[in-house]
């Protein structure tokens, strides 16, 4: 198995902030993504990122593509 392909978030490209998950680094790995729009739970609702995985904001300083193994992307294409 390779190493994560880790890049700094502000080299993440704005296409890639539509709501997909990926994964992300804030001081542990885990799963991030983009909300434009948050409930007003602490009256703040503008966009930012959200962790799935402990269900709040985080500022995360990386992130890597999270994509299916190869096998399996080559099955569907068949």
């Amino acid at each position: 198995m390779g190493r994560i392909e880790w890049l700094e978030i502000e080299h993440l490209p704005e296409e890639m902030k539509d709501g997909r998950r990926l994964l992300g680094w804030h001081g542990v790995e885990t799963l991030i993504r983009w909300a434009d729009k948050f409930a007003d739970v602490y009256g703040d609702t503008s966009a930012g990122w959200y962790d799935m995985v402990l269900d709040r904001r985080v500022q995360p300083t990386h992130f890597a593509e999270i994509n299916a193994p190869d096998q399996i992307l080559r099955g569907s294409e068949q």
